[in-house]
């Protein structure tokens, strides 16, 4: 069907903007490929153009759509955002940048945990960790801009996960699927790690030479202490 070709579509244009060697699926017969594509030899950049097309069609998605969206392309995008390390090849700054900012996008729009629940670790798991993941990257020293574009989307993403947890964790939110029920709230993100990201904060609002990140730090520091 049409829904099934283009769920593959988007499938391989995440495969391909994170290094993998895919195959692009040929529109013209189902269940055909077109030449395989190297995207292990793909520039960074080009890479971060591809994911910025999945930003833009998170912010652009129909309201009603963008659950059944997220569920098709989640699962890949923060499993790779997790994988590993940061480095100037296949995860550039910018292109795990731009993969926060997408996921950023659909939970602010969605405003629950539940467009994870297409993953194969549990939804509490990979919100802890995309949030611990976040605490790293906002710690990271480089003064670059590749390394502040980083930070404003890992404070953005973490910004939007602690007011869905808390909303969440205080009397349940609807749980996105087309029945509009409600789910009881996942508490996902342990006090521990609040604490310590504050810490971190603190330090950022302080120091950090990028404008936008003190601001997005200030922000976060000031809502997590008034809800301490």
């Amino acid at each position: 069907s049409t829904k099934v070709f283009f769920s593959g579509i988007q499938k391989d244009m995440i495969g391909f903007a994170q290094g993998d060697v895919v195959k692009v699926r040929d529109p013209t017969r189902d269940h055909a490929f077109l030449t395989s594509i190297p995207g292990s030899n793909s520039t960074w950049s080009a890479r971060v153009c591809l994911l910025n097309t999945f930003v833009l069609a998170s912010q652009r998605c129909a309201i009603e759509k963008i659950h059944a969206f997220a569920l098709d392309i989640l699962p890949s995008l923060s499993s790779w955002v997790l994988a590993g390390s940061i480095d100037g090849r296949a995860r550039h700054p910018l292109c795990v940048a731009s993969s926060l900012q997408c996921i950023f996008t659909i939970l602010q729009r969605t405003k629950n945990f539940s467009c994870f629940q297409s993953c194969k670790r549990s939804i509490e798991i990979i919100i802890q960790n995309l949030f611990q993941f976040s605490i790293d990257a906002i710690a990271l020293t480089s003064t670059s801009v590749d390394a502040s574009a980083l930070r404003v989307a890992s404070l953005k993403l973490m910004m939007v996960i602690v007011i869905i947890d808390q909303s969440q964790s205080e009397g349940g939110v609807e749980d996105g699927s087309s029945n509009g029920t409600t789910k009881a709230g996942l508490g996902c993100i342990p006090p521990g790690d609040l604490i310590r990201v504050i810490s971190t904060l603190r330090g950022i609002n302080n120091l950090d030479q990028d404008g936008s990140v003190r601001q997005l730090a200030a922000h976060l520091l000031g809502f997590l202490e008034a809800n301490r």
